[in-house]
This record gives C-alpha cells, structure tokens and sequence, in this order.
C-alpha cells in the first residue's frame, strides 16, 4: 500500500470520527419523516389445492413494535379483486401467526394474500405485505377449457383472431352452450359457445396492453382464463445508467444500461455502440435485462446504440448527453463485507466531499481532492443498502453511487437431517445450528413438496428486508433467495436508486412530514329493527369466542368492540347480541380491516415485477395424478331415531366433525364428504384421547350478528401415520410457527413422510439478535 493512500485512508477514519457534518441536523429531521418499517410474512408454500390450510408466521421489521397489536390476513382472486377470505389474529412483540381454510369449492387460478397490521398513517395501513399464489385443484374439473392464438396480428394485418374451445371433462361436446364473458381494451362483452363448443374472436391491435380476460360459466360452474396478445412490433425501454450519474467528458465512464419490453418485462439481448457512425464495442444484456460497458467519452462526439433484436420498431438510442466536468465513479464490488473499493476519475482538478450515508445516518464524512483518477478504500460499519455521495462546498451532489454492505452469503442457520432419501411414512430427524454470529434466533420452519413452491412467486425474509422493501419494480431473480444471488443484485444496484428518497427530496425537507397515525377499529351500533336510533344504553353480548365479553353501548347504542379480548378457536365463528330487547333491536357493525381489504383488494407489484398471469388451459391448474387428494361425493343424508343428522357435508355450526374413524376434528379428513356431525356427551378420539363431545350452542338466529374476532392459529399435528389404511397425500408435510434456536444447542425437530413420493423441500426463515434468517434444504422420498 502507498504511503499516500495509506495517509488517506487515515484521513477518511480521522474525518468520519473528528468532523462534523453539516447536513447532520438534517439526516436526523429527515430519518423522521421517513420509515422503513415492513411486514414479512412466511407462508408454508406458494402452490395450494382446495381444501388445503395456509399456514404462515408474520414478522414485523420495525424498530417499534408494540403498538403492532393485530395482523390481518386476506385471500383475494387475482380476476376479480374478490376478498374469498379474511381473518385477524393476535400479534405480540412484533410476531404473530396464524392459518387460514382454502374452501373446497374455491375456484383454480391466480390469487394472493394480503397482510397488514392495526396501525395506520393518513388513513392506509403503515406496513403490507402481498405474497401472490396459485391455487390449482386435485379433482376433475368441471369442464375443460382452452385458448389459442389461430393467427397473429402483422404490420399490415393489425388483428389477432382467437379461438376459445369448452369440452366436458372427458372431452366430449356440452350439451348446453358456455357463457363467456371476455374484457379486452376496456371493453367487457358476453357471448355463448356454439354447437361445437367454440367462441371465435377477432381483436384489434391496441397501443396499451394486449391483455385479454375470460370468465366461462357453464351451469352452476365458473372459472376464468386471459391470455397476452402479440404485437408484431413494440418499442422497447431503453435506459442509461452512468456509474454516478453522468457521462463525464475526456475520462473513462463505467455505464450501465436497461432493457425492458412495453409490459416492463426485463430483455436479454445484444446490442451495437456506436461512436458517430463507427461501431467501437459490442454490448449485452443478461437475464435481469441489465448490462453494464466502459465508455471514453468524447463531447465532441455522438454515441448511440442500436438493438440487435427484430422484434423493436426502433432500435436505435442515444446515450445521455456528455458533461464538460464532474467525478465519474466506478465500484467493481458493489457488495462488500468490510472494506469498500472505489475510482473516483475527473478531468480536471476539484475539491469535494464524500458521504457514505442511508439518508438517515451517515456513516463517513470526509473530504477529497482529485485531479485525475484516484482509488479509495473506506471501512464499512454498515449492514444493508447505503449511498456513496459526493457533494461540493455548497452540499450539492455531483455524483452518487448505491452499495451493499457487510454482504454476507454464507448461512445464518445450518441445516441437517438424518437422511436425505426415505421412504414413505419413515420419520425425519432435522437439526438446526445457528451460527456464532447470532445469540438467539426464532425461526418458522416449512417441509413442503418441491413442486409447491413456485420460483417466480418465492420471498424470502432478508432479500424483502434488504431489497425489496426499499427499491421498487425489481425483476424477477430466478432464486429462492434473491440476496444470494450475487448477479443479481449487482445488477440492480447498478440501475436503481434509493425507493423512497433522493437528494433533492432530502435536501429540501424543512420539517417533519405531517403524518395522521391511527389504530383500525370495529364499531357496532344498536339499532331499532326499523334501523331507527335508541334513545338509552343497550348491553350486547358475545359467545363462541374463548371469553364471554359483555359491552354496554351509549345513549345511541354505538360501542367500540374490543378486538383483542375476542380470542375465537380456529375455524370457528363469533356471534354478538343484544342482552335485552333482542326481539326489537339489531347490531349493524363497522370493521375497518374489511374496508381496508376492499380498498387493497388489487393486485399489488410494489416490492416485485411481476408478469401478468397467463392461464391458457384450465387442465394447467390440475395437480398431477401422484397427489391423490379426498374428493368429495353426493352423499344421502338420513335421520336416526334420536333426531340427529348424520353424512351431512361438512360441519356443525361451530365447525366441529367427526371423521369416519371417529376422530374428532380430524386434520387428515378436513372436508371429506364421509364427516359427520358430532353429537353431544359421545366419546371421540382427539389427539389419542377417548373425549366427551360437550356439544355445540353457536346456532345462527337471526337475533345473532357474526363478528370476525382474533382466531387463532390451526395447530400443525405432526401424525405418524400409522393406520395403513388411511390415505396421507399432504403436500406439506411439517410446520412450526416458531422455533427457538440457542447458540450454545442444536435445536432438533421430528415429523414423518407421507404417502406422496418425490422432492421436497425444506425452508426455514425468522429473525436472530442481529440478522435476517433463511435457509433451504432437500429431502427425497422413495418407494
């Protein structure tokens, strides 16, 4: 190491320890006016079928975590924007967990799950989290459908012609026409299969989206299907990046660039550069649509490039316009552990300031003098995303750069098992070891078929709290974990900025933004069965919940109910009503997470981008034939000589069964057509132990008003299946909500295959005393 650089180095620690900044007052007003506070949440897997439990384990990334006291959990079809469903569960210490019931007669498609907690800013949930998921069925489907492009729209022929083909199941002609309702280009028209089961169509090329939707509906059946139309030409996105900014003149620029398609789909592709009219280099984009090339830059010369690719009505760009003076940078290793490496190049000799700072702490502060080219090394005291600036005398940005640092790969947790190949109903011992960084860790753990976690719709806890909740429309990384993948985020640090600020945006905050913090709530009211006000205090009453709760309105009846004292078991309901005067009065009630959920019902591409979803073919959301399922069938439904009911379909109204070997509420037979109602003061098996059924009194009346209260979480029994003869095709064979790892231990946990053969992986994530954890691992089972 030169003695000059070395006299540097010290230089740089000597400020960052010594010198004041004067922009220090305003990185703290403005660390204020801005948060980074975000919701995680681990879902068991991404793929689920009908009839299926989502379980999952919130973890709140804040720095505040108590006044975080609900976390509300939303189901909703991509189609239509429709909430299927919705529960509220308890969070404490910023965790919380939970599982929600797939219904049987959900429809296949796209979905996802929206996840928000009770606090608000300006009137919006303060943190959200959307985890898209497919939903596909294990039974025959109803009907069959399928869609075909018959002929593409060209440059002379701007018309695409579709064809919709509807069979039966076995692929024989309907007897009755489909009704098919299509939207394309903001125009919604109904129509009906012919005779052979088709709907041909004709659709004129568009300058927005080419995005075409179905709903087909064939008796008491539905289901939906879309489809992107092709243009035969489109223009592309093209963006230049200068490593700092700008193209600097007479000194060697490091530049990156962008290519995206009209949907704002990342393109690999190659490209030509020219200076003038010359081609000096040939240049290229990898799968995230990202390149990167060095450029000598001339001013008196004009630079563009021209897309190697048929498919663009104009290939040709032009770089961004040259500067006569600045600093053009270059970090070759944007991701680093401790040390962070930089060129600073200038053409002439200049006098600036250096920060490597997040917009809310600043972590060096030096000056720097430069008359050419310089390399600097800076010790970095940071974990995550941080801004390299540098600033005049004035505090104005002449150049910026974004970095990663103490970029650590290797494994919070280490993962084992006893074997990596078994046979089916054979247990599996997994051990857990947390690494010596950490103290303590809880982590939530998943063992789930291969098959049911699908890449392109994968998050995982450190990428979303590194990445994805602080910059916007990332593409899509190819990886379980987008953070290892160190292409990938090289590549995106060389295109995007800081999400939620800039310098300019900094540097003009005065004060504080006004924000209006609140907590969602559930108001009731009592009314007259005429809706007319009461005129005096009225009680309200509630029961199916594990409290009875008792609540005394005003003088107009409204009350305020008490979300978490109103605990209820799993699947089950809450009913409220009035104490007194039931017959003349009603409860009409308010939930704001209901209204919330409305409000976010639509698909959400605020931390990933992602493609529209295609279904072309609805046999593409069958599972396949080795994941046998229980398939409901038309029962009889007789009385015995007591008066109770026995074969109904599905449960009681407290959502009690009785499956065919007498266990009550019984997890492998959830929804199986062959339950039954269990009957007050009868021995049933739960968990091995003979128990007396104590009955069910939550029947609806129109008296009762249902309330959606705290549920509680579905407990995860770990079965080892030995009754030979009942079936166990569960695709998610072990969860844990939340598992305490120790340093000084290696904590151990134990479940069994099942019946269903192949891959499957296990994944385990959570938070320790000073990281993000996330970690896979692969087991097979055999026959």
């Amino acid at each position: 190491m030169h003695s000059a650089f070395k006299f540097f180095l010290l230089l740089l620690i000597s400020n960052k320890l010594c010198a004041q900044d004067p922009l220090s007052t305003l990185f703290k007003q403005y660390s204020t006016s801005k948060t980074d506070d975000a919701l995680f949440v681990h879902y068991d897997k991404n793929v689920y079928s009908n009839n299926e439990i989502i379980y999952f384990t919130g973890y709140l990334l804040a720095s505040h975590l108590n006044n975080h006291s609900v976390l509300s959990v939303a189901l909703i079809r991509d189609a239509d924007s429709v909430v299927v469903g919705h529960k509220k569960f308890m969070m404490s210490s910023g965790i919380a967990f939970g599982s929600l019931m797939i219904p049987d007669s959900i429809l296949v498609g796209s979905y996802h799950l929206l996840a928000y907690t009770n606090l608000t800013l300006n009137g919006k949930p303060k943190v959200i989290f959307t985890q898209p998921i497919s939903i596909k069925s294990g039974k025959e489907p109803p009907f069959l459908a399928s869609l075909k492009i018959v002929k593409s729209a060209t440059e002379e022929q701007k018309t695409n012609y579709v064809l919709l083909s509807v069979t039966s199941n076995d692929k024989r002609f309907l007897p009755k026409p489909t009704t098919v309702t299509y939207s394309y280009n903001g125009k919604t028209a109904t129509t009906k299969t012919d005779g052979f089961g088709q709907v041909a169509l004709q659709l004129p090329l568009t300058s927005s989206q080419q995005n075409l939707t179905f709903k087909l509906k064939y008796e008491k059946d539905s289901s939906f299907m879309n489809i992107i139309l092709p243009k035969p030409k489109y223009k592309a996105a093209v963006k230049f990046y200068p490593e700092g900014g700008d193209i600097i003149n007479g000194v060697l620029n490091s530049i990156a660039w962008e290519v995206k398609d009209e949907r704002m789909s990342p393109i690999s592709l190659k490209a030509v550069l020219y200076e003038n009219e010359i081609i000096i280099d040939t240049i290229e984009t990898n799968s995230y649509g990202i390149g990167k090339f060095r450029l000598s830059a001339n001013k008196q010369n004009r630079y563009k490039v021209k897309l190697i690719h048929s498919q663009f009505v104009d290939s040709t760009y032009f770089l961004p316009k040259i500067k006569d003076d600045g600093f053009a940078l270059e970090i070759r290793k944007p991701l680093c552990l401790d040390t962070l490496e930089m060129i600073v190049r200038t053409n002439k000799k200049q006098n600036a300031w250096l920060r490597v700072h997040n917009f809310k702490e600043i972590f060096t502060y030096a000056p720097i003098n430069i008359s050419n080219q310089k390399r600097l090394k800076i010790p970095v005291t940071f974990k995550g995303l941080a801004t390299v600036t540098i600033t005049d005398s004035l505090n104005r940005p002449l150049a910026e750069r974004m970095v990663f640092g103490n970029y650590d790969h290797e494994a919070q947790v280490t993962l084992s098992t006893d074997q990596t190949v078994y046979q089916k109903r054979q247990k599996v011992t997994l051990s857990l070891k947390l690494r010596d960084t950490s103290e303590l860790a809880f982590v939530s753990i998943a063992c789930v078929q291969d098959n049911r976690i699908q890449v392109s719709k994968m998050n995982d806890i450190q990428s979303y709290a590194y990445l994805y909740n602080q910059l916007q429309q990332l593409p899509a990384s190819g990886s379980l974990n987008a953070l290892q993948n160190i292409d990938f985020v090289n590549s995106i640090l060389s295109v995007k900025g800081w999400r939620r600020y800039s310098w300019s945006d900094f540097s003009n905050t005065s004060t504080a933004e006004e924000v209006h913090a609140d907590s969602l709530k559930i108001l009731g009211k009592v009314v007259t069965n005429q809706n007319k006000q009461i005129k005096h205090s009225a009680s309200v009453v509630s029961f199916g919940g594990l409290n009875l709760l008792q609540l005394n309105t005003d003088n107009s009846g409204n009350f305020e109910f008490p979300l978490n004292d109103a605990l209820t078991p799993f699947d089950k309901k809450m009913y409220l009503f009035v104490a007194k005067n039931s017959d003349l009065q009603k409860i009409e009630i308010l939930d704001d997470y209901e209204v919330q959920n409305q409000l976010l019902a639509k698909p959400s591409t605020f931390f990933t981008q992602q493609l529209p979803s295609t279904l072309v073919n609805i046999e593409e959301m069958k599972l396949s034939r080795k994941e046998k399922v229980l398939q409901l069938k038309e029962v009889t439904i007789t009385k015995n000589n007591n008066g109770s009911f026995y074969g109904k379909n599905g449960a009681n109204a407290c959502g009690d069964y009785v499956c065919t070997y007498n266990i009550l509420n019984c997890r492998n037979h959830l929804g199986d057509v062959n339950n039954t109602q269990p009957i007050a003061g009868r021995t049933y098996l739960v968990n091995g132990i003979q128990t007396i059924y104590a009955g069910c009194s939550e029947e609806k009346s129109q008296k009762y008003i249902v309330v959606n209260g705290l549920s509680m979480a579905k407990e995860f029994y770990v079965d080892n299946y030995l009754q030979p003869e009942e079936p166990a095709y569960f695709s998610t064979l072990y969860w844990n909500y939340l598992k305490k790892i120790d340093k000084s231990a290696t904590a151990t946990v134990e479940f069994y295959t099942g019946d269903i053969v192949g891959k499957f992986k296990l994944i385990v994530q959570g938070i320790s005393s000073n990281n993000y954890i996330f970690q896979q691992h692969e087991i097979e089972v055999k026959e």
